[in-house]
C-alpha cells in the first residue's frame, strides 16, 4: 500500500513538472529566439525613426526601448525571470537588452554601429542589431560588458565618428547601473 501511494506521488510530481515546463516553454518562445526579438525592435526603430524624423529614442537604456514598446503593444519587455515588467518598474537590471542609439540620429550612424543588444553578463554569446538592419551573434570571448561590445563594433569597422563616443557613453551608463 506505500509503495502505491509512492508511486502516485511520483506520477503527480513528474505530471505536474511536465504541465509547468510546457506553459513555460510556450511563454518563452518569444525569448528562446532573440533574433526574432531583435528582429522586431528592427521594425519598430524603423517606424519609429519615420515618425521622429530620424531621432532615435531619446531616453537611455532600458527607457529607450520602452518608447518603442509603447508605439506596438505586440512586443514588451521582458526582465530576466522572463516576466512581463511594468514600465513604470523598468530597471537596467531586471531587462535583457541594452539600447545604445540614444542621443543620436539615423544620420549620424554609420552601417555597422550596434543600437541594441543583449547584455553581455553571464552570457557566452550575444546577438547585436545593427542600424541598417543586420542581426549578428557575437562570440564574447573576454567581452564582459556593454562598453566592451561597443568597442569591439569600433574597432572592427575601424571608423570614427562622434557617434561612436555616444554609443560607447551609452554602454558604460548601462554598465554603472
Amino acid at each position: 500500500m506505500a509503495i502505491s501511494a509512492v508511486l502516485i506521488v511520483i506520477a503527480t510530481i513528474v505530471v505536474y513538472n511536465h504541465v509547468s515546463n510546457y506553459y513555460y516553454e510556450q511563454d518563452n518562445a518569444a525569448r528562446r529566439n532573440p533574433m526574432d526579438n531583435l528582429a522586431n525592435f528592427h521594425h519598430q526603430l524603423k517606424e519609429y525613426l519615420v515618425e521622429h524624423e530620424g531621432q532615435y529614442p531619446a531616453e537611455k537604456g532600458v527607457f529607450g526601448l520602452a518608447e518603442l514598446v509603447s508605439l506596438l503593444s505586440d512586443l514588451r519587455v521582458k526582465d530576466d525571470k522572463n516576466v512581463w515588467t511594468d514600465p513604470d518598474y523598468l530597471t537596467e537590471r531586471i531587462t535583457s537588452y541594452a539600447y545604445i542609439a540614444s542621443g543620436l540620429s539615423e544620420k549620424e550612424m554609420d552601417v555597422g554601429m550596434p543600437v541594441i543588444f543583449e547584455k553581455p553578463w553571464n552570457r557566452k554569446r550575444v546577438r547585436v542589431l545593427l542600424c541598417d538592419g543586420r542581426v549578428e551573434e557575437l562570440e564574447l570571448n573576454g567581452i564582459n560588458s556593454c562598453s566592451k561590445v561597443v568597442e569591439y563594433y569600433k574597432e572592427r569597422v575601424d571608423r570614427t565618428s562622434t557617434a561612436w563616443d555616444i554609443l560607447l557613453r551609452n554602454a558604460k551608463y548601462i554598465d554603472g547601473m
